[in-house]
């Protein structure tokens, strides 16, 4: 009687393209958009209600921090506002939390529509 352990299996051909196919196809952006990436500068920012619990002793509201990112594409002047990441439980807690200086952030767009983009400035 043969054993199931003694059994060892090989990636032959047919796994490798199976993962090369699979890594290709993950990798492709769905939407068909082509992404492309830009600096950007923090030129704003916001505080406003990011989210309510409520618990058995009332409501409890967090406020979160948003970028205003300024971005250039092909010589014109794009925008888009950022979640920062900073949370706190009260609107004067966050102000203490920004950075004293315009940090530079990192702007992915769609290269037919740049004005469609999300930045990522942790």
């Amino acid at each position: 009687m043969r054993s199931a352990l003694t059994n060892k299996s090989t990636a032959g051909p047919n796994n490798c393209a199976f993962i090369i196919a699979l890594f290709a196809l993950l990798s492709v952006d769905l939407k068909g958009r082509n992404r492309q990436f830009a600096s950007g500068t923090i030129e704003d920012t916001r505080i406003v209600a990011d989210h309510v619990s409520e618990t058995k002793w009332g409501s409890r509201l967090t406020w979160r921090a948003d970028y205003k990112v300024a971005y250039s594409v092909a010589s014109h002047e794009y925008s888009v506002w950022t979640d920062s990441g900073i949370r706190s439980e009260s609107e004067e807690s966050v102000h203490p939390l920004l950075p004293s200086r315009h940090a530079s952030c990192r702007v992915q767009y769609d290269a037919g529509r740049p004005e469609a983009a999300t930045a990522d400035c942790r």
